[in-house]
């Protein structure tokens, strides 16, 4: 699966550059620290499996893939490397051209230009790696006729939207406390079960709630995203924040106020009468 993913990755890019008419290379010399040369050689091996490309084609690569606007952005985040080595590389007129804008705009050098375009094109790689087994694992648990694993809800495992509910024991009714949205569902789960245990009042609790045995509080999950309908790790991101927005209005969690989380004195107001017309 990581080689056809290199593959078509390798494919996209030649084809996108294939449009360009006319493509005029320059021989450069750029101040590289050994960390961007180290991150070159990590890109190089996971996106071409050891196949003879040139670091110049990698940063022309990297700077044709993440956005400006992405990579500016981050810019802040990163350090001033102190040892630098003077080396030539072949780019294209346009990577030169954006790393000599961005090196005259914001100030930086080039070496912390190509540095950042490389960690977020790592990013990039491992969203879309992510994203892969994701759909793997969405293709197995749904499909009816895959072995059976006793005592397990593998549905827990794929990202979706889930609610916690609270309930008085021997009653139906639940209330709705809380809406969120997860890649993993069951480790978020257990994120809030670690939380509610170290800080009830996040969801609106005392520990009085906690050590009352006619309660009771569970999760479920509310939406599983249709991994066949994502095509990128992005509009997995997208389609998570679409349905939590949904399901918050839908459902109208006593802990929050459309997307936004109540301050705990309007949590605590809100839980109380739940729990106080559940225990009637």
């Amino acid at each position: 699966m990581q080689t056809k993913i290199v593959y078509d990755t390798m494919k996209a890019t030649i084809k996108s550059w294939s449009t360009i008419k006319e493509v005029s290379n320059v021989r450069v010399s750029i101040n590289i620290t050994e960390e961007t040369r180290k991150m070159i050689k990590k890109i190089k091996n996971e996106e071409f499996c050891g196949q003879r490309v040139t670091d110049g084609y990698i940063i022309n690569m990297v700077m044709s893939n993440v956005p400006i606007e992405n990579l500016e952005k981050k810019l802040s985040d990163i350090r001033q490397g102190r040892n630098y080595q003077s080396i030539k590389y072949t780019l294209d007129r346009q990577t030169n051209e954006r790393i000599n804008d961005i090196n005259k705009r914001k100030g930086v050098s080039k070496d912390i230009i190509i540095n950042t375009g490389l960690m977020l094109y790592e990013k990039k790689l491992k969203n879309e790696a992510k994203l892969e087994k994701y759909k793997r694992r969405y293709e197995l648990i749904m499909n009816k006729s895959r072995i059976k694993i006793v005592d397990n809800n593998l549905l827990d495992i794929l990202p979706g939207i889930y609610s916690v509910w609270i309930s008085a024991i021997g009653k139906e009714e639940k209330e709705i406390l809380y809406v969120g949205k997860s890649e993993l569902i069951h480790s978020r789960q257990m994120v809030h079960l670690y939380s509610l245990l170290d800080d009830p009042g996040y969801f609106g609790l005392i520990d009085e709630d906690l050590k009352n045995p006619k309660l009771q509080l569970g999760f479920k999950i509310e939406h599983l995203i249709n991994l066949n309908k994502v095509n990128t790790f992005q509009e997995l991101e997208d389609s998570l924040k679409e349905k939590e927005k949904e399901h918050i209005k839908k459902l109208k969690p006593h802990t929050q106020k459309n997307m936004i989380m109540k301050n705990d004195d309007e949590k605590r107001e809100a839980v109380k009468k739940v729990i106080e017309n559940l225990l009637k």
